[in-house]
């Protein structure tokens, strides 16, 4: 059985270790699928993007000097560029933002500016930092690009490279722009039309409950979020768009639609599952091994029981078959022998009968109902003393009686039995020639009644212990034979004539075994 339980619950484990690394398997796989689609929906937000700056700066402001195509014979003059190079940027007809043009020759370095003039940053910039992008490969690539100014005005300045048939930048045209500070209109129209995702996925969910749109440049200063609020998002993709001074892309992937992205969706977790059969299973062996305990105790505690038992009926049989056969054999030599021989065989006829009902109180299935009558307690007290009284005086003990007479609410023949029974353990646990205290007394609405001797007592932590079924106190020294039944009946018996039962120590030493009943009242219990 053990075994069996073992194997159960290292089952029950296995399964939740093996669901443990499928879930941890499963979301690896699902969370790479989210983070690829989030990469992939910031590469082509990014493309897009560039795309339309694309088209605002070569196919429009720059359309005149052929960035694609090699330039031959002299420059062309800085006024190629159209006084609004780019019609569609929101500054471009506001008087508060001049536009200024530009061409900057190389490897010269002369400079020719109309339409305004550039600030100290601006300037810096055009003739440090723009001549080593030119040659970029981006820009060298695309022939374009965007160059963000770190002043407290938005400003960009857009540029493209002229080169001759070698491949050489002879010189640099640009203008002053408000595109991707103040003016996000690319970055909107992307978010709001164009398709990130597959349209099959999202099945007209609004863009907002698909993903979020963070853009940056390349010092992290935020340029448009969409939306401005916090959202939770379950995996992030960022592009970068060099043509765009480094221009970062960040999208973010809602729940909402991360379980369309993934092949079957994201698969539910085992775990809980698992965790509820290895609970269940650890439940299961711990009950199953607490019943097996109790079931040894139980077997055990029967085995001990019929031992003792055993050892009762043959110890008084065989004084009775001792004097029978005295009897028989006529070896009692005087009267006075022949009636101690018939005193012995009665005494141990009493002993077996009262062996008998103990056992019988126990094992029966239906015991009988206790008739409740007005008793005289102080009566059954003497009769279950003279009982007793001849096992008493094979033992020199004496059992003295004070009682006064009390009327109690009780069966006479149970509180019989239950006084009998504590007078038996108070001669088979007490020493020689001790004398036994039998009372009864009156306590307000209760009778009293006890039984003290001078044995060993019974210590406290074991007076709850004593009542239960087959229960014997193992006291060093001692071996004196007994069923563990008897304590039990007592307090069965005394709970059927709705009383209780105490364990007290002695002055002596010993133990007052006390039973309180109620008093009788006139016929009501």
């Amino acid at each position: 059985m053990g075994v069996t339980l073992a194997m159960i619950v290292g089952g029950a484990a296995l399964a939740l270790r093996d669901a443990l690394r499928a879930a941890r398997a499963q979301q690896l796989a699902a969370q790479r699928t989210l983070d690829a689609y989030a990469h992939f929906a910031s590469y082509l937000f990014s493309t897009r993007v560039y795309l339309m700056a694309r088209e605002r700066t070569v196919l429009q402001a720059f359309v005149k000097l052929g960035p694609d195509d090699p330039w031959s014979g002299p420059l062309p003059p800085v006024t190629v560029i159209p006084a609004i190079p780019d019609t569609g940027e929101a500054c471009a007809h506001s008087r508060a933002f001049p536009i200024y043009r530009f061409r900057l020759d190389l490897p010269s370095g002369a400079l020719s500016v109309v339409g305004g003039t550039p600030s100290a940053e601006a300037m810096k910039l055009i003739r440090d930092s723009i001549p080593k992008l030119a040659v970029s490969p981006p820009v060298a690539s695309w022939h374009f690009g965007y160059l963000f100014l770190q002043s407290k005005v938005p400003e960009a300045i857009a540029y493209s490279p002229v080169r001759d048939s070698t491949g050489r930048v002879r010189a640099v045209y640009g203008y002053r722009s408000c595109y991707g500070t103040y003016d996000v209109w690319d970055l909107m129209v992307v978010h709001r039309v164009a398709r990130i995702v597959p349209p099959f996925l999202t099945e007209g969910m609004p863009v907002d409950s698909i993903l979020t749109l963070s853009v940056t440049d390349a010092h992290g200063r935020p340029l448009y979020n969409a939306p401005a609020r916090r959202v939770p998002i379950v995996a992030t993709g960022s592009d970068t768009i060099p043509q765009l001074s480094g221009m970062i892309v960040t999208i973010g992937l809602r729940p909402r639609v991360a379980g369309r992205l993934v092949v079957g969706g994201i698969p539910p977790s085992r775990i809980p599952n698992s965790v509820f059969v290895l609970i269940g299973s650890i439940i299961l062996a711990l009950a199953t091994l607490a019943m097996l305990r109790r079931e040894f105790k139980l077997v055990e505690s029967r085995e001990m029981f019929l031992a003792n038992v055993s050892h009762e009926l043959r110890t008084p049989l065989q004084h009775i078959l001792l004097f029978v056969q005295i009897l028989r054999l006529k070896r009692a030599r005087t009267e006075e022998e022949r009636d101690k021989a018939i005193e012995v065989i009665e005494t141990e006829t009493h002993r077996l009968i009262r062996l008998a009902d103990n056992v019988l109180g126990v094992v029966r299935t239906n015991r009988p109902r206790v008739v409740i009558s007005a008793v005289d307690a102080s009566m059954i007290a003497s009769r279950a003393a003279a009982l007793c009284a001849p096992l008493a005086h094979a033992r020199a003990m004496v059992i003295q009686v004070d009682a006064v007479s009390a009327l109690a609410a009780a069966d006479p023949e149970s509180l019989q039995q239950v006084l009998v029974n504590l007078i038996d353990n108070a001669v088979k646990y007490g020493p020689n020639g001790q004398t036994i205290g039998i009372g009864v007394r009156t306590d307000g609405n209760e009778v009293q009644i006890w039984v003290e001797d001078s044995g060993p007592g019974i210590p406290p932590r074991d007076r709850d212990r004593v009542w239960r079924p087959f229960v014997r106190l193992d006291t060093p020294g001692d071996a004196t034979a007994g069923t563990g039944i008897g304590l039990t009946i007592v307090r069965e018996l005394i709970d059927q004539m709705k009383g209780r039962a105490e364990i007290h120590d002695t002055p002596s030493g010993g133990v007052r075994m006390s039973v309180f009943l109620p008093r009788w009242n006139g016929g009501s219990e």
